[in-house]
């Protein structure tokens, strides 16, 4: 007996050809009707708000903050030793995704022939995508070291293909975008825009002293900036800021007061204490002849610090409070004078790095509400916004190497960076080790 093919088989081959053409035209489950209206048949619509954010968000000042902010919160304070005689270094680096940060409106001239582009798909409002990456390192011989930090941001329309742009933006720009903000001072603080595709960096480098009671770290930013950064370890009283222009009393970027403050040794369930004064270019970009006049007109922190196109809050925090606890509260004077941030959160009770830099395990949950001001002219109507964090983290035995994951929601830290980024989820890694 032979065995017998089963009818449809010998016409299989037929029907997949005739289904290529119709997937590649109609909607299907592999190529939904539109695919071809890709990236590179789409052209932004300038003037638009979607496409000024695109443009705005990508700005030197804030790759600036990036890379001193990640210094200060992932490279020094893990990398200070008591022990003068001690040699090593710290190593860093964190990588933040923003899906659908914005939307452009776009029009698409055809797609260069591809048939999958009917007429109805031409005028388009797509997401753009927004990354954030940082990478950094220390070395120190006893108490005497160096230091470099860097930032790079970037961003596009988003493929509508999601296999696509998952690869692009989970495997292909991380790696693309390490290689070149690791040699981020070749190039110097630059930003590079095609369209609504953009791309900025920038890095700070120098040189640091950390003593028993005191440290200094002074270093050269590449958009051509002096960064400063000075304080006593005892009570956690510093200052740090990038100074930019001719004059040394223009600061770029200002952060002073109170860091991490251990009241926990006069009150232990108290855990430690943060009070400080934090001011940094936010929004669109400022016309220089308005920046000039506001400098001219200012008084005290305004005429410091600009007063113009600034985001100045003034921040508590309270973290470790009964051991498992943070409270986080900040108050805006600029652009308007308003609750910025509330925030409370919980923890596990080794989440929280001691002061001498030992970085802690386990998770923390945090949720509250960011106050944003209005700016028409990006697209944010501002207001209230719910902001949550989920983060964990992890250590090796030997506890000199570690990383970790946050999801975050209207994160204040990435809205500093995407102002009009609001109600939208990113997904954050980072990975940290000593040697």
């Amino acid at each position: 007996m032979t065995a017998r093919l089963p009818p449809l088989l010998p016409v299989l081959p037929v029907l997949l050809l005739w289904a290529g053409p119709a997937w590649a035209s109609d909607d299907g489950l592999l190529r939904p009707e539109g695919t071809d209206c890709d990236l590179n048949g789409g052209n932004p619509i300038a003037g638009t708000a979607g496409f000024d954010n695109a443009r705005a968000a990508l700005q030197t000042n804030q790759n600036t903050y990036s890379a001193t902010s990640f210094a200060e919160r992932n490279l020094f304070p893990a990398a200070r030793r008591k022990d003068a005689d001690e040699d090593g270094g710290t190593f860093a680096a964190q990588w933040s995704f923003t899906f659908n940060a914005a939307q452009v409106v776009s029009f698409d001239d055809g797609a260069k022939g591809n048939g999958n582009c009917p007429s109805n798909y031409r005028v388009q409002v797509r997401p753009l995508d927004m990354q954030a990456g940082n990478i950094g390192v220390t070395g120190h011989w006893g108490r005497w070291g160096l230091f470099y930090s860097s930032s790079i941001t970037f961003g596009q329309q988003a493929y509508p293909n999601p296999f696509l742009r998952g690869m692009l933006w989970l495997g292909a720009a991380p790696m693309y975008a390490g290689s070149i903000v690791a040699l981020a001072p070749i190039s110097g603080g630059w930003t590079t825009q095609n369209g609504a595709s953009a791309l900025a960096m920038d890095w700070i480098g120098g040189g640091r002293y950390e003593g028993e009671h005191l440290h200094a770290r002074l270093g050269y930013a590449g958009s051509r900036g002096l960064y400063v950064d000075v304080g006593e370890d005892v009570v956690g009283l510093s200052l740090s800021g990038v100074v930019r222009g001719g004059e040394l009393g223009r600061f770029a970027q200002l952060k002073v007061g109170g860091q991490r403050m251990p009241l926990k040794k006069l009150i232990k369930p108290l855990g430690f204490t943060s009070l400080y004064l934090r001011d940094l270019s936010f929004g669109p970009p400022v016309v220089e002849s308005v920046a000039a006049a506001a400098v001219a007109e200012g008084e005290g922190l305004d005429g410091l610090l600009g007063g113009v196109g600034r985001l100045r809050t003034y921040h508590f925090s309270q973290e470790d409070l009964g051991q498992y606890v943070d409270l986080d509260i900040a108050y805006a004077t600029r652009p308007l004078s308003q609750l910025h941030l509330a925030a409370i959160g919980g923890h596990s009770a080794d989440f929280r790095a001691t002061r001498d830099g030992a970085v802690g395990t386990g998770f923390l949950a945090k949720a509250g509400v960011v106050n944003l001001p209005g700016q028409p002219i990006l697209g944010v109507d501002g207001g209230s916004y719910f902001s949550g964090r989920l983060e964990g983290r992890g250590r090796n035995k030997a506890g000199n190497l570690g990383g970790g994951g946050a999801i975050l929601f209207n994160d204040p830290e990435l809205l500093a960076l995407y102002p009009f980024a609001t109600n939208v989820s990113s997904w954050s890694f980072s990975i940290e080790g000593s040697f």
